[in-house]
Formats: C-alpha cells, sequence, structure tokens
C-alpha cells in the first residue's frame, strides 16, 4: 500500500483534491509527485489510516512513508492539530493510531484537544528534550511517549505495536 497525504483544505489549484498529476506541487499538506492511493476525500473505514501530525513536511514525508512501507497501512498527514481535527471531524479520517510530532507549532493544548476528540485511538507523542517538561502532563494519557532523539524506525515499531 503507498502512503495516502491529506490535501489542503480550502486550496486554490488541483492540490489535495487528486487532480494535480505527477507534477503536483508541494503544499503544506501535500507532495511532490502523487503516490498510488492519493488522498482524494473520499470516506477512510474505520482502524484504517494512520493519522501523523507534525509541522515539518520532511518528518511527515518520512513518517508516512516508512509507515506505509513497513506496515502496509494507507498514512494520512497535517501541519498541525487544527488540520487533524478537521479532517477528522468532517469524516474523511478515522485513524487506527495517530503520530503527532510535537515541534514548536505544537503545544501541550493542541494535543490535549485531539486526545479529546480521539478518546479511543491510540497516539505517539514525540516531543523534543527541550519541551519534554511542558509535555510531561500527558504522558500517561498517550499510547506511546517518546523523547529526542528518535528514528524512524522507532517511531514505526512504536506504531506497530500499538495497531496490531
Amino acid at each position: 500500500m503507498q502512503a495516502n497525504w491529506a490535501g489542503e483544505l480550502g486550496g486554490t489549484g488541483a492540490e489535495g483534491r487528486g487532480g494535480g498529476g505527477p507534477e503536483e506541487r508541494l503544499t503544506g499538506w501535500g507532495v511532490v509527485g502523487r503516490p498510488s492511493g492519493w488522498y482524494s476525500g473520499r470516506m477512510v473505514e474505520k482502524g484504517g489510516p494512520i493519522l501523523v501530525v507534525s509541522p515539518r513536511w520532511q518528518t511527515r514525508a518520512l513518517f508516512a512513508a516508512e509507515l506505509g512501507e513497513r506496515l502496509g497501512r494507507d498514512v494520512v498527514s497535517a501541519p498541525d492539530v487544527e488540520g487533524a481535527l478537521g479532517l477528522i471531524k468532517m469524516g474523511r479520517v478515522d485513524p487506527a493510531a495517530v503520530v503527532v510530532d510535537a515541534e514548536p507549532g505544537i503545544g501541550p493544548a493542541d494535543v490535549e484537544r485531539l486526545l479529546e476528540a480521539i478518546q479511543d485511538v491510540p497516539v505517539v507523542l514525540v516531543v523534543g528534550p527541550m519541551r519534554k517538561r511542558a509535555f510531561e502532563g500527558l504522558r500517561g494519557r498517550v499510547a506511546v511517549w517518546m523523547v529526542r532523539p528518535v528514528t524512524v524506525g522507532s517511531v514505526v515499531r512504536a506504531v506497530e505495536a500499538v495497531v496490531a
């Protein structure tokens, strides 16, 4: 299975709506080129995709590629918690698990709102060592707590453990 990429909500062009072709431009929610299985707004079955939330497109791309390849699951990505919540609330994503890379731009209150919206969905939370204290209160509420430095492989193994 290929990774699915969430499209830019309300975008102005074909990006994120599945019509951009192989020269799809890089957006905050997309990727250059369009892998098969492109997220085109269709409903996703319960327990289907992994949702990756990170403000860094490189992190989203790496996690999505590895999760899709190694776990054989579809992956939907969002650059922030607001985007992830939008996809969930609109019924476009019903994730089996969520990976949150709590880089600057994603704070504890954001993760708290996400946890409230997806109460029965396991969350893998990755935090930096300098931000660890700020997120400490969420440690018992997430399925896996990881402190950087982490490898992509260790994140994939953590997701595999919570969706198995």
